[in-house]
């Protein structure tokens, strides 16, 4: 014989707007409990984990020092091979004198031109989102998936990018 199991929460009605009601008509209605008895766990952070949980600007200065040091070292290594940037990476790479990871995160600054091209791509994708934005504004028609299908193909590209630097760098 099963004895009634008995119920310590409290049931509330939550409302469900009509088509909620509609497309979901043939299941029961819906319900929340809440508990009368709720617990708390209180958890001793530790202060070493505290201070240590992100970079502080002192960290983060050094980090773009060492990049700095580093696209200089690159720069001259490429100066001294005497060959278009792309190939003197690629024979540096080929003959170990650097890694990929080197490279990976500061081409910019190892090549002017791909500082420049860096600069330009970020300003076309920027006016165009601002183009489009206004145009849809004079419209009356602004929703975030009109914006969203002008960047598609930007962030597809930059998505490609990555993408091949990360196989670079495996």
């Amino acid at each position: 014989m099963n004895t009634p199991r008995r119920d310590c929460c409290t049931t509330s009605t939550v409302f469900i707007s009509r088509e909620n009601r509609l497309r979901d008509a043939s299941g029961p209605p819906k319900r929340v409990r809440f508990s009368q008895y709720s617990s708390m766990h209180v958890y001793n952070v530790d202060p070493s984990y505290r201070l240590s949980k992100s970079y502080s600007s002192t960290e983060c200065k050094a980090f773009r020092t060492c990049a700095a040091f580093e696209a200089h070292r690159l720069r001259q290594l490429i100066t001294y091979c005497q060959l278009p940037c792309a190939e003197s990476v690629r024979l540096l790479i080929q003959d170990g004198t650097i890694m990929p990871e080197d490279v990976i995160g500061i081409e910019h600054l190892i090549h002017p031109s791909s500082y420049e091209r860096v600069m330009k791509e970020r300003r076309v994708h920027s006016t165009l989102l601002l183009q489009r934005q206004e145009e849809l504004l004079e419209r009356n028609e602004l929703d975030a998936k009109s914006l969203a299908e002008v960047v598609t193909v930007r962030s597809a590209k930059s998505a490609h990018m990555a993408r091949a630097r990360a196989a670079m760098a495996a």
